[in-house]
């Protein structure tokens, strides 16, 4: 089946032109805006920003959550015979999101998904990894899915990711837990399989 071409308007003569062109085909205009009116860079921004207020208020201790991660784990392990995963590349759901976010937030809010794409990002203290697009799909360019490990398995799901490098292909199954326009999705990990 043959995938539709999103259709972008030139800014400048108004001709239509593939979303994969930088230039446009009738003026030689570049269809790319400025780098600070992209949604990516707008969406870095507030990361940046939401990091570090996140981290001047997380120095808490950890205990309480590993309590907590455990026994949502239970609950999670015990349904796991029952959960369904859809499954998706993570270039469709950047692509849903785009398109409209209410939308995409109404169908994916809460949903058990299995979602393939390449690993952009392996947080450090290892509470989180990023999925994205394929390092040279520049449509794609830092967008990403936040997933988190959760659990009593979180210990095994991080020994894969250990063994993997950024821009290794990966497929995370787990649950969308909060979904918008400038963050993007955010996943909990039921389970990492490398490649």
């Amino acid at each position: 089946m043959a995938k539709k071409v999103k259709m972008i308007q030139c800014p400048h003569c108004g001709e239509l032109n593939p979303s994969k062109n930088k230039v446009c085909k009738n003026c030689n205009e570049s269809l790319v805006p400025p780098i600070y009116k992209r949604k990516w860079f707008i969406a870095l921004i507030v990361v940046v920003v939401l990091g570090l207020v996140g981290s001047l208020f997380s120095g808490g201790s950890s205990s309480d959550d590993s309590s907590t991660d455990t026994s949502d784990a239970e609950t999670t392990e015990t349904a796991e015979n029952k959960i369904t995963y859809t499954q998706y590349d993570v270039t469709d759901l950047f692509d849903e999101l785009e398109d409209n976010a209410m939308k995409a937030e109404k169908t994916h809010q809460d949903e058990y998904v299995e979602i393939t794409g390449y690993l952009t990002n392996i947080d450090s203290d290892g509470a989180y990894i990023d999925i994205g697009a394929e390092e040279n799909n520049y449509d794609y360019l830092l967008q990403n899915i936040q997933c988190y490990f959760k659990g009593s398995n979180k210990d095994k799901q991080k020994e894969v990711v250990m063994d993997m490098s950024t821009n290794d292909k990966i497929t995370v199954k787990g649950k969308i837990t909060s979904i918008g326009e400038v963050l993007g999705y955010s996943v909990d990990i039921d389970e990492v399989i490398a490649g």
